[in-house]
């Protein structure tokens, strides 16, 4: 075998002539929509509010950004960045719902129609949605693992939720991506992703184009491994040497889209029964941070798996349970010196 949501500042708004406004952009359909606003406010608000967003998504990918690059998470990505550059809580909603409409107008274009759902956050930023141990492990018992598309799913969402990828990564994937190497000279890196010796399983998986072009080389679970081990084996012949395709009865195996994750993932967290706030591709990633630092792991050694150029960006994706800032005190200021009932001994006894 060979295989949301950043909270950074977004960049300011493109000067004119910075993005090529070209048939088929994600700018020029923007411009195409804002010139149907009937007053005149309106057409310059959805204009000022497409150009930022196109700028913004040009900043990251590096091209002319396209219908299908309006994503949930990259929508989620600009607003928590704009909320984190201080920007007032009307000028985000404003921005968010010019581009909820172009998401509803370019839905035919490839748009995404998660993306139709973001609004700005009631008070302060969103806190990161993460799913317990438990609840994580209910959602990977629900695929089928003796057919092919549960061997598939399974392998996919073990990628989510213990490996951190992105969806885009995850449908980018091709075989030369995973590689087995000798183990990982960083001690930390082996310890997050797998804490005890036996699982520390000596493969990768390599995330050559990512988000803001951040390349990453993530350490896998011994599950992780079995399970792509698993849908190797059991993946059809396809044109494509992506990892993963599509398994439909009428047509040949196609690479998947993003898009086809969110449908996969929501199917399987609500048969597990989680929140209905729970049931994307996105929180698996944010579970991903979270255990990791809950398992008492640096936010740099997290910043560097997840693949984020700075840790304040990691902190927007851990979530700190009540159990660990319990933890956290205990272990810092109770380590020597017994328990809660030892301490209140000499106060018993002086009575």
């Amino acid at each position: 075998m060979s295989s949301s949501v950043e909270v950074l500042p977004a960049p300011a708004p493109p000067a004119d002539g910075e993005l090529l406004a070209a048939p088929g952009s994600l700018l020029a359909a923007g411009e195409r929509v804002a010139r149907r606003a009937a007053a005149p406010s309106t057409r310059s608000t959805y204009l000022h509010a497409h150009r930022h967003f196109a700028g913004f998504l040009a900043a990251r990918l590096g091209r002319v950004p396209e219908p299908r690059d309006l994503t949930e998470e990259a929508l989620l990505d600009f607003r928590d960045g704009l909320e984190a550059a201080g920007r007032a809580r009307a000028t985000v909603a404003k921005e968010l719902s010019a581009l909820r409409r172009l998401a509803v107008a370019l839905e035919a274009e490839g748009a995404d129609p998660a993306a139709q759902r973001v609004r700005a956050n009631a008070v302060g930023r969103r806190a990161p949605r993460a799913l317990t141990r438990a609840e994580l492990e209910r959602l990977l018992a629900m695929p089928d693992r003796r057919a092919r598309r549960g061997r598939r799913d399974l392998a996919i969402m073990l990628l989510l939720g213990q490996a951190g990828l992105r969806r885009a990564e995850v449908c980018a994937l091709r075989y030369e991506d995973l590689e087995e190497l000798r183990r990982h000279p960083d001690p930390r890196r082996r310890a997050a992703v797998s804490p005890r010796a036996a699982e520390q399983r000596t493969w990768v998986v390599h995330v050559r184009h990512p988000k803001r072009g951040r390349a990453r080389a993530v350490d896998l679970t011994a599950a992780a491994v079995e399970a792509l081990q698993t849908w190797t084996q059991s993946r059809p012949e396809a044109a494509s040497d992506h990892f993963f395709v599509s398994l439909a009865r009428n047509r040949p195996p196609e690479p998947l889209v993003p898009r086809a994750l969110n449908k996969l993932v929501g199917a399987y967290a609500e048969r597990a029964g989680l929140p209905e706030d729970r049931r994307t591709p996105h929180v698996l990633r944010h579970t991903f941070c979270t255990l990791l630092a809950d398992g008492g792991h640096g936010l740099e050694v997290i910043a560097e798996l997840a693949g984020h150029a700075d840790v304040r960006t990691t902190k927007g994706y851990v979530s700190v349970s009540s159990e660990r800032r319990a933890r956290a005190v205990r272990e810092t200021f109770e380590a020597n010196r017994g328990s809660r009932g030892q301490l209140l001994e000499p106060e018993r006894r002086s009575r």
